[in-house]
């Protein structure tokens, strides 16, 4: 089991259902504290917050078009879906950019159904923490919005234990603690050298650990004595 941090982006959408997060005009207000009396409740005023990452979408997923519009794939299959086959499925939609499949959001009313033989039951998507949403809104009024964070996967695969490039059997799993919390950390615009090296040594473990490919972990040697 390895433990692997993914860039993936953050998306604010409105909702007519209430929630901690607030809306008034270009602020956002913790609704943890009561609701003032003599604020009118507006489509747009209420938001959730939607963690997306360009994994295959499947059937029962919850995916975001063209970062907007929210949508759930409902297939007889579990086949990854394309894009044609996405813009099939939705009624009046005949143009798509970028679909990104929802790993972790806020909103409650998003399930997803997972079979066992022919049982069927419903599971919450992954959420995020509280602290998060504090500093989620704490950015968001100081003009300096979070639109990407890394977010932690478990990733293993069959090969005697060794996770590695090009594994058919490799998985990547997201990881939740007991409440069902994805961990989240910022992303870095700047990283020292120490850092580098160890994103690098990382990387070389990884991706290529097999004695095939042998000589790429050279090439990241070579790489590290020249730009380090």
């Amino acid at each position: 089991m390895s433990i692997l941090k993914k860039k993936v982006e953050v998306i604010m959408l409105p909702t007519p259902q209430k929630t901690r997060i607030q809306k008034f005009g270009a602020s956002l207000r913790d609704n943890k504290n009561p609701l003032l009396p003599h604020v009118k409740e507006v489509l747009g005023y209420y938001q959730e917050l939607y963690f997306v990452d360009d994994f295959p979408i499947k059937s029962r997923d919850w995916f975001i078009m063209n970062g907007c519009i929210l949508r759930q794939c409902k297939s007889t299959n579990n086949e990854p879906f394309t894009i044609p086959t996405i813009i099939d499925t939705i009624e009046g939609i005949h143009h798509v950019s970028v679909c990104k499949k929802v790993i972790s959001t806020t909103d409650k009313s998003l399930k997803i159904e997972k079979c066992s033989g022919f049982i069927g039951k419903e599971y919450y998507l992954p959420q995020p923490s509280d602290s998060f949403i504090d500093s989620y809104i704490k950015a968001f009024n100081e003009g300096n919005p979070i639109k990407y964070v890394m977010v932690d996967y478990e990733y293993s695969c069959g090969c005697q234990g060794r996770v590695h490039d090009g594994c058919e059997y490799e998985e990547a799993k997201l990881k939740t603690d007991k409440s069902n919390t994805i961990t989240i950390t910022r992303c870095k615009e700047n990283y020292s050298a120490e850092e580098v090296n160890k994103i690098l040594d990382s990387f070389a473990e990884r991706f290529v650990a097999n004695t095939d490919t042998a000589y790429k972990k050279k090439d990241i040697f070579d790489w590290k004595i020249q730009n380090l």
